[in-house]
């Protein structure tokens, strides 16, 4: 039957004949984070590897996709989200790094793979830059606050060798509310406009 999957593969290929690249997620960060989110946490570093070379194969023939681990989330973290309700410490690079590994075990050493980090001005290239599957450092400038200076962090992931691409994967968005997560958000606060996401974008590549 026409199932999920099928539906998936439909897209990519309708993308591609429109000249059309696909970010392709693989999970999103909740699967793996002990952070926000609905869950349930089923990754770790064994059953990532299997997963990454299950979704890989079954989609080894289509080229226009760029794949996107992380899931909005970071790599390393302190979090209270656990049975006992304490701070702890946690790293979850191991996880990604085998999913990764999955994916380029099918797909190849130059398939390209980034990560989608957590908003803020910490990027890849503070806890995964020396990955050898990382293609492209990527931060997400997100919609905490309406200035930010994503040209510096451009710069500074710039400098860092080996040299790698590096790209807001998330900027604000029109009509999203300025920080509406620190329970003081009101209408005179406001919502990003167009002119705050273009001035975003063009900040980060122009830089």
């Amino acid at each position: 039957e026409y199932d999920y999957w099928d539906h998936v593969e439909f897209v990519i290929t309708e993308a591609a004949a429109k000249g059309i690249y696909i970010g392709l997620l693989p999970t999103w960060g909740d699967k793996v984070a002990h952070m926000w989110g609905d869950g349930p946490i089923i990754f770790d570093e064994r059953n990532a590897e299997i997963y990454g070379k299950l979704i890989a194969t079954r989609l080894v023939n289509h080229k226009n996709i760029l794949w996107i681990i992380g899931g909005d989330r970071p790599g390393t973290y302190k979090s209270k989200r656990n049975p006992e309700g304490v701070e702890k410490e946690y790293d979850d690079r191991a996880t990604w790094r085998a999913m990764a590994r999955g994916i380029e075990s099918v797909a190849g050493a130059d398939v390209f793979i980034t990560y989608h980090p957590a908003g803020g001005k910490f990027s890849t290239s503070q806890f995964i830059h020396d990955e050898p599957w990382l293609d492209m450092n990527a931060f997400q400038s997100g919609h905490g606050s309406r200035e930010v200076d994503p040209w510096n962090w451009v710069v500074r992931d710039l400098a860092l060798k080996p040299q790698k691409p590096t790209l807001d994967m998330e900027p604000c968005y029109e009509d999203h509310p300025v920080n509406p997560w620190d329970g003081k958000w009101t209408r005179q606060r406001g919502y990003f406009t167009a002119y705050d996401v273009r001035a975003r974008i063009y900040r980060g590549i122009f830089s």
